[in-house]
């Protein structure tokens, strides 16, 4: 089954329409597993070296980008291992559970970290959302794009519009810039990350000198 897929599934011509059919079920072309990555390539949901009577089934080929499907490899779930969420069946896409905070970095530097929310009385989908978040390493990821957006907005203080801001009026500015660019993700990394530096007393204040 494995050579099935390798050899003829993912080279023929006559499989395209559906290998592309499958990639292009993805809303915005954006990778399901991250919501940030352009979608280029099919990831087996269980390994096909592990579980060869699933290579071609249609539910266990999901449309990723690059890093996603570098990151999962043959990530198989199991006992100690909780499954990551599955973007066909799984509800949890539409749940807000991705949390942000600002911290200063040992350079001294502000920094986004990623977190799930607590979930007390579903442990077990806090112990799937932690799976996802590690075995596509969303948390380092999210955290560099999120380096990204403090720059922008630092930036941003230093133009004439951003110059005369107020520590009222850039949390305003970055509770609306939470809002477009979250759009209706509802785990938006950008979203989380403008909340975050909406909230941190530190980040506005201490470290950018806002009042």
């Amino acid at each position: 089954m494995t050579e099935l897929y390798d050899v003829q599934f993912t080279k023929r011509v006559g499989t395209r329409d559906i290998r592309d059919g499958i990639k292009n079920a993805a809303p915005n072309e954006l990778c399901p597993y991250c919501g940030e990555g352009r979608v280029t390539e099919l990831d087996h949901y269980l390994p096909k070296s592990l579980f060869a009577g699933t290579t071609v089934h249609p539910a266990n080929l999901v449309p990723s980008c690059h890093d996603c499907n570098f990151e999962k490899k043959a990530y198989q779930p199991g006992l100690t291992n909780p499954a990551v969420l599955h973007p066909y069946f799984d509800t949890a896409f539409t749940t807000n559970w991705l949390a942000a905070s600002v911290s200063e970095s040992s350079l001294h530097l502000p920094t986004v970290k990623f977190t799930v929310k607590h979930f007390g009385s579903d442990p077990d989908l806090e112990a799937r959302l932690n799976a996802h978040m590690d075995v596509f390493a969303l948390r380092r990821r999210f955290s560099v794009w999120a380096a990204q957006s403090l720059t922008n907005f630092e930036g941003y203080l230093r133009t004439a519009h951003g110059r005369s801001m107020t520590l009222n009026a850039a949390r305003d500015h970055l509770e609306r810039t939470a809002l477009q660019q979250s759009g209706e993700r509802a785990n938006s990394w950008e979203g989380a990350a403008h909340e975050a530096m909406r909230a941190s007393d530190w980040y506005l204040s201490g470290h950018l000198g806002l009042s």
